[in-house]
């Protein structure tokens, strides 16, 4: 079964992407890649790096919903989202719009 990617809308994409940007900046020192990290600090010093590099993949929808995907996980796995927040967040990329 072939599975079809859902589409991206750049602009709300790099909404999300300034909205998230905005969690991390509040809680990470500075944006590191660190595919080893093991303290909180370490980890959320990544998660900001991955979520820098996203404006650079939006022209690739897998590889952006891959690593948005990680990144939700773990803002929902920290407390800094809820699954019905992000249900929203990933509605507006999708279709452009709030849900109904």
């Amino acid at each position: 079964m072939v599975v079809k990617e859902p589409k991206l809308i750049p602009g709300e994409a790099r909404c999300l992407i300034s909205d998230y940007l905005s969690l991390f900046r509040a809680i990470a020192e500075k944006p590191k890649q660190n595919r080893d990290a093991e303290t909180y600090k370490e980890r959320v010093n990544h998660l900001f790096w991955m979520c820098m590099q996203l404006d650079d993949i939006t022209d690739n929808p897998g590889k952006f919903f891959r690593w948005l995907g990680f990144i939700q996980g773990a803002l929902w796995q920290f407390n800094l989202r809820s699954i019905d927040e992000m249900r929203v967040d990933n509605y507006k990329i999708i279709n452009g719009k709030s849900p109904p």
